[in-house]
């Protein structure tokens, strides 16, 4: 969230899990926070639970990893 503030990015990439928050709470954060930024969510968990959840974060759009 510092970077952000600092940087303010018009696109961000984000994964679900990150090694110290939770990428759904920072996207949240970060589209509440910073409206002209754009989040992307591009993760490997594919469970339409995360898509539901990550829907009401302000995301801009969600995509899988190809495994």
């Amino acid at each position: 969230m510092e970077k952000v503030g600092s940087f303010r990015p018009d696109l961000i990439f984000m994964d679900i899990c990150l090694p110290e928050a939770s990428g759904l709470e920072l996207t949240r954060e970060i589209t509440g926070n910073y409206p002209d930024t754009k989040v992307i969510i591009m993760t490997g968990y594919d469970s339409t639970g995360y898509q539901e959840l990550a829907a009401n974060t302000g995301l801009r759009d969600f995509f899988l990893k190809a495994r």
